[in-house]
């Protein structure tokens, strides 16, 4: 299919349109398909530009299988106040700045078809250091967080192992509760909280087994601890 762009200067953007009928597509079976956009000069006919991109397909009464893929979205940080709330390192502060790592990680993942992962502690700390920078990355986390799925672990997100060796699945229930607490204060919202997430997604039956009385459903395991009983 074609459109005619006319005169367009070297540098200047052009709008275009192109449409054509479904029916004529090359494709006989659902799919993924390549798609290329050429243009070319209407005199010469020399390629001048081009982009690539894909075309998701499937033809009328051909249902598409939902993607047993699940993308989550970390915001977690490191402790920046100790026990008795004084801030002792500026990890925030430097990852909340325009160019810091927290505003990166919201900025870019705004538009992420994922499932945010946020320890409110962070946002506690954000909070906590009055400072316009924090304050503008706490009020941009609100915004973007309110168009996703947010999981809220455990206030301070606690070592899962470490709670299941010592047999205190208590400890994370009251982080769940104190993080639902924090992360409905600071953001005005609600998010599930029933996801244990080991560090490095180790994890064994006795770590599952006290996410399960602390009230978790769902475990996040990486293949070591935990092999795929049928790929993906």
């Amino acid at each position: 299919a074609e459109d005619e762009l006319q005169k367009v200067r070297a540098g200047d953007p052009e709008p275009f349109s192109i449409a054509l009928p479904a029916d004529d597509l090359p494709f006989f079976s659902s799919g993924v398909f390549p798609l290329r956009i050429v243009a070319l000069d209407g005199s010469t006919g020399v390629e001048l530009s081009a982009t690539a991109t894909f075309l998701p397909w499937a033809p009328d009464g051909v249902g598409v299988s939902a993607s047993r893929l699940l993308m989550l979205w970390p915001l977690i940080g490191t402790p920046a106040r100790d026990s008795t709330g004084e801030i002792v390192n500026d990890s925030v502060v430097s990852a909340t700045a325009a160019d810091g790592r927290l505003s990166t990680l919201v900025r870019s993942g705004a538009n992420a078809p994922a499932t945010w992962v946020v320890d409110p502690a962070l946002l506690d700390d954000a909070a906590a250091l009055d400072q316009a920078g924090a304050d503008q990355w706490l009020a941009s986390f609100t915004s973007a967080a309110s168009t996703h799925d947010v999981v809220a672990l455990p206030y301070g997100d606690p070592d899962v192992a470490a709670v299941a060796s010592a047999g205190r699945p208590g400890f994370l229930r009251r982080g769940q509760r104190k993080g639902d607490r924090v992360y409905e204060r600071l953001t005005g919202a609600t998010a599930r909280s029933d996801l244990s997430w080991p560090a490095d997604g180790a994890g064994d039956e006795q770590v599952i087994s006290a996410a399960g009385r602390a009230g978790d459903s769902l475990v996040v395991l990486g293949e070591e601890s935990a092999p795929l009983v049928n790929s993906l």
